[in-house]
């Protein structure tokens, strides 16, 4: 139910989204060599979008679009732009995760409605959306996966 003190705030948070949007581009567009710039708009960008996304769901019920995008397609550098070595490279990656779950059942409801089939169990529905969506917490809903730590190894082995 809206109340006087919600009305309009959904609307105030997509136009904080885009503010946050320009500031970005104008950041990237005019020091593009700012790096402490450039990721502190992204940063603020991002949580522009969380905050749209809390405030939506909060008054909708509706999750963010943004984040059913699927994965995202592969940067390729251009020819010439990015100096790189030769040949090639494996790279091993071990990530052990350790998540909080505030609501079982909302995570397989999620699951669930995301896929379009039944899961029933917590376990398969977190198998569910790492394999099947580059595994990234941050990408679902806040407080549905709150993650408590990561680990992680990198091996490299050059061919």
């Amino acid at each position: 139910m809206r109340t006087l003190s919600t009305e309009g705030a959904l609307a105030s948070a997509a136009d904080k989204v885009c503010a946050a949007i320009r500031r970005h581009a104008a950041t990237c567009e005019q020091r593009p060599d700012d790096v402490g710039a450039v990721v502190r708009e992204g940063e603020a960008l991002s949580q522009a979008v969380l905050d749209y996304e809390a405030v939506l769901g909060a008054e909708s019920g509706w999750s963010n679009p943004i984040r059913h995008l699927g994965p995202l397609p592969v940067f390729r550098a251009q020819p010439g732009r990015v100096p790189g070595r030769s040949g090639a490279v494996r790279v091993g990656i071990e990530a052990h995760y350790r998540l909080q779950v505030g609501d079982e059942d909302a995570v397989l409801a999620f699951v669930s409605g995301r896929f379009g089939d039944e899961v029933s169990d917590l376990g398969e529905a977190v198998e569910k959306l790492f394999k099947s969506e580059s595994w990234d917490p941050q990408r679902y809903p806040p407080g549905l996966l709150d993650v408590e730590d990561i680990e992680v190894g990198v091996t490299i082995d050059h061919e």
